[in-house]
């Protein structure tokens, strides 16, 4: 008899790293597989819907404007147990730290559905940083009966937290989730929509992707990224700034205020998957507070500076890959972002310290064993 795993998204990084499990558990006779969307960031993530082709069963659709996160998670709380029971799944799988992953992991546990954490372990130590998804995290491993742990030391973390339930190391779906669309960019199958020639100018100039949207870099934070972004186009005459800017009203204000009708700087709405894909693999440097991009951009040898004060993702910084850059020390940006990019290339070779692209079918089989 088969079994019946609950995926429950609700942004956009979600959808993007269990789009590649849901398709294996697809292609497993083993599994029925449900991909139930919370509606907590409605667009952004319909927009990686979209890139992977894929529909969910269910979109609760509770997405408010200025919604806060408890606002939020009291709305997901109230609506979500139906859908679990209606689908009675032997198994609810979460991923990563966002208060849709909390919210699930709540609601499953309160039904007595076990609880699987894709991408276990990560922690900064610091609960103001990220912030809510430090203290998510953590409720989240204390819930979960099975921990897909992206390295050796969320591993380590897991063991150190005695969390119940068993811990497996498989590297992270991100790496999946990046390699199977340049896979389908490179045969076609999919378009990137990013004018590449236009960024680039006559001159071909080189790219510098940057993205930020941490509650910790509001206000203050953002200035300071700006001021930088503005100084090092100044500085470095042959880079072109791209930055798809997220659509909080907090982060739009600052950086539509500060970088618009720039030259040389591109701001535009968040990409389509696809497209950011494609501007990635283009890019000389990548600037980010980002999670998923510390552990896509090394699979391309693309050096991230990280503009945060400490990560969850510590591997990137051991491997080389990252370098913490934070906000409050906008010069020390600009002095490591001219460095890094006088030092182009210099990645190449490295493997990438998340994984090889083979996260979700190792996934797959452990749950086969397991259930």
């Amino acid at each position: 008899m088969s079994k019946t795993i609950a995926l429950i998204v609700g942004t956009r990084p979600e959808v993007i790293k269990l789009a590649p499990l849901y398709r294996e558990l697809e292609a497993s006779s083993y599994f029925n597989a449900v991909l139930i969307a919370s509606g907590q960031h409605q667009s952004m993530a319909k927009q990686a819907f979209r890139a992977f082709q894929l529909e969910p069963h269910t979109d609760l659709g509770l997405m408010d404007e200025n919604q806060t996160s408890n606002s939020f998670l009291s709305k997901l709380l109230a609506s979500l147990p139906e859908v679990l029971e209606k689908h009675k799944p032997d198994l609810v799988v979460v991923q990563g730290d966002t208060t849709t992953s909390l919210g699930a992991a709540i609601a499953a546990f309160h039904l007595q559905i076990p609880v699987a954490h894709v991408e276990a372990g990560l922690r900064t130590a610091d609960l103001a940083s990220p912030f809510p998804e430090e203290m998510n995290r953590s409720v989240i491993s204390r819930i979960a009966t099975l921990h897909f742990a992206p390295t050796q030391r969320a591993m380590e973390t897991l063991a150190a937290e005695k969390v119940a339930g068993d811990s497996f190391m498989v590297g992270n779906t991100a790496v999946d989730a990046v390699l199977w669309m340049n896979d389908l960019l490179e045969s076609g199958a999919v378009k990137s929509t990013a004018n590449l020639e236009s960024l680039k100018g006559p001159s071909n100039q080189r790219l510098v992707l940057v993205t930020g949207h941490r509650r910790e870099n509001f206000d203050q934070g953002l200035e300071n990224l700006c001021s930088c972004l503005l100084q090092m186009r100044d500085e470095v005459e042959d880079i072109h700034i791209v930055y798809p800017v997220h659509l909080n009203p907090r982060v739009q204000d600052v950086v539509r205020t500060r970088l618009s009708k720039q030259e040389r700087i591109t701001l535009c709405d968040p990409l389509d998957y696809p497209s950011m894909v494609e501007v990635l693999k283009s890019s000389s440097l990548v600037i980010t507070d980002s999670g998923g991009i510390q552990e896509e951009a090394p699979s391309f040898g693309k050096k991230v500076l990280v503009t945060r004060s400490c990560t969850e993702r510590q591997e990137a910084i051991a491997a080389g890959t990252a370098t913490l850059c934070p906000l409050d020390s906008p010069q020390e940006l600009l002095a490591t972002a001219k460095a890094a990019l006088l030092e182009e290339g210099t990645l190449s070779g490295i493997d990438n310290p998340f994984g090889q692209g083979d996260t979700s079918k190792q996934i797959v089989e452990i749950l086969a064993r397991q259930l």
